[in-house]
């Protein structure tokens, strides 16, 4: 996920956060009058909840970006380096690759023959 996705993510997170506490705010106001203890509790729980789950969700999208990032990198790397049979060959001598051509080719003669 490249910068302008996760930016757009992440203002879409907090425009919906922002725009769900001011209409509480308005709707609270509104109704001012009719509010009792129990019931600022409950908003005051609410309003927590909602802003825990908006910096979580924010905090996922950027890390989830991040372990993509690094996941195509080390594929890449693991691209780039080597595979595990050159360097098993890279190691082998003289004789013993001489060894090696003749065992994959008395197989390759078994299989097509």
């Amino acid at each position: 996920m490249n910068e302008k996705y996760r930016f757009l993510s992440t203002l879409a997170i907090w425009l919906a956060f922002a725009t769900i506490m001011v209409t509480m705010f308005i709707s609270l106001a509104a109704s001012a009058l009719f509010i009792d203890e129990l019931t600022m509790i409950i908003l005051g729980v609410f309003v927590l909840t909602l802003t825990l789950m908006a910096g979580i969700s924010t905090a996922q999208v950027w890390r989830g970006a991040r372990a993509a990032e690094d996941a195509q990198a080390a594929e890449k790397a693991k691209r780039a380096a080597p595979s595990q049979i050159e360097r098993l060959i890279d190691q082998l001598d003289e004789d013993e690759i001489v060894e090696l051509e003749t065992l994959l080719m008395a197989r390759q003669d078994r299989y097509t023959g």
